[in-house]
Order: structure tokens, then sequence, then C-alpha cells
């Protein structure tokens, strides 16, 4: 099983990633995908209701110990009954629910470009009429800040 949570600014890419090799690399292996609502480990810690001012309208920490993770190991540790998960468990943000996936990514899933606007935000799907490159660069003053400290005896 992995696990990860889709507002992980630590490593939201590491939990995708490795559920990704593993079916590459271990076609056979059970292993299933557990995408929640949460920061870094956050399926671990707390109820899971809310993340900052977010609210969730569900304890998604909770379901995942009680509903997926308890029953996932104590079918593969204690040989209990076939817990029947699916190949991905997602939690749908907004909609404020857990899905049910039968294949990662989902087999309705397509690619889609979407487009930036300076001052306009986010143009969407459609691409913008004038194709213009900003670029900057910065030469800060101390790029390697070091520090003198002598080390403590």
């Amino acid at each position: 099983m992995t696990v990860g949570g889709w507002f992980d600014a630590e490593d939201l890419f590491g939990a995708l990633e490795t559920y990704k090799s593993v079916e590459r690399q271990s076609p056979g292996a059970s292993n299933i995908l557990v995408m929640g609502p949460w920061a870094h480990g956050g399926w671990a810690r707390g109820d899971g209701e809310f993340l900052g001012d977010v609210r969730f309208g569900a304890k998604t920490s909770a379901f995942y110990r009680d509903e997926i993770e308890f029953p996932f190991f104590a079918h593969h540790l204690k040989d209990k009954v076939d817990p029947n998960l699916p190949e991905a468990y997602v939690f749908e943000t907004g909609r404020n629910q857990w899905r049910r996936m039968e294949a990662w990514p989902p087999q309705q899933a397509m690619a889609k470009a979407l487009y930036l606007a300076p001052g306009a935000g986010s143009r969407g799907s459609r691409r913008p009429m004038v194709r213009r490159s900003t670029s900057t660069s910065a030469t800060p003053p101390d790029p390697c800040r070091t520090s003198t400290m002598s080390p403590s005896a």
C-alpha cells in the first residue's frame, strides 16, 4: 500500500511515483494507492476533518485508519478476510468524498494542456493568442551564505 496526501508540500510526487514504480517493477505485488486530503503524514495523526481553514465534512484520517489501513494489514499480516480494497482509494476534494478506483490513473483520464496568462491568472485550456516569453534573472549579493561559527567543544 502506498499512501500520500494531496496537500503534501514536502513530497506529493513521492507517493504517486512510488506507486507507479512498484506497479512497473513488481507487477504481481499487492499494491494499492491511497491519496487523501492531507499534508505530509496527515493520515497518521488527528482525525483529518480539516486542513487549515478547509473542512472536508468527514474524518478522513480516521476513515483511512479504520476502513483501509487496519483491514489491509489484518489481511496481509494476520490472514484475516480480504477487505476487497480497490486499486486506488482517492479523496476527491471539492466534493469531499472518497472514490474507489479500479485503475490508477483512472481509465477515463486524459492529458490536458492548461495555460497561464500574466495578470489574468488561468486561461484554462485556451491557448494564449499572443506568444510572449517572460524571463527574470537574479544575482543575489551572497547566493551561498556561509557562517564562520567555530565548532563547540
